[in-house]
Formats: structure tokens, C-alpha cells, sequence
């Protein structure tokens, strides 16, 4: 697994709070084709993502 970089990280969007990162989550396992249900999606605290596309 590679670490992430700080360049990486300062182009991430990043968002904090469980009930915004859950709806974040969701969005991203949709776009990667992920089943729903898959990963528990309670109390998450903190998402950064990075648009790779």
C-alpha cells in the first residue's frame, strides 16, 4: 500500500462529520461499483478523496 503524500493530500476535497463523510462514502463505493451494504458506514469521522478521472 503507498503512503499519500502531502502533494496528494492538498488536492484531496476533504469533508469531517459523520452524517457528510457517510453520504461521501457512498457515493465513492457507488462510482467504484461496490455492493451497498458492504462496509459498515456508522460514525465515520473523516473522508478525503482525490478525483483520479
Amino acid at each position: 500500500m503507498g503512503l499519500v503524500t502531502e502533494e496528494v493530500r492538498a488536492k484531496a476535497e476533504k469533508y469531517t462529520g459523520d452524517e457528510i463523510c457517510r453520504e461521501k462514502t457512498k457515493v465513492f463505493l457507488k462510482e467504484i461499483s461496490m455492493p451497498n451494504g458492504l462496509l459498515p458506514l456508522k460514525d465515520i469521522e473523516e473522508v478525503e478523496l482525490e478525483n483520479l478521472m
